[in-house]
């Protein structure tokens, strides 16, 4: 995946009056500058993120963070958290 910097796009701007439309060519796609950019693994897809049931609610924790020596240090997530170890799970 290739991610580009839309805003440094050459564009015509047409208008009708009522609406406004961006024209950009597929050429000009193909030469655009990209951007410094990872793809980034969400909690709820990652291969160490586990849901626990605490106190009848249901709590998403990260056993990638847990502490080496004592597991019940794990770290708790949202499903749409993410951080710089995930690791996508295989499906």
């Amino acid at each position: 995946m290739r991610l580009i910097d839309a805003d440094r796009l050459p564009h015509k701007d047409l208008s009708d009056g009522k609406r406004m439309c961006m024209v950009v060519f597929s050429s000009d796609i193909a030469s655009a500058p990209t951007i410094d950019a990872v793809e980034v693994v969400r909690c709820k897809d990652c291969k160490h993120y586990v849901i626990h049931i605490l106190f009848g609610h249901q709590q998403g924790w990260c056993e990638r963070l847990c502490d080496e020596f004592d597991k019940s240090l794990a770290r708790g997530t949202g499903d749409d958290d993410f951080c710089s170890k995930g690791e996508r799970r295989s499906e």
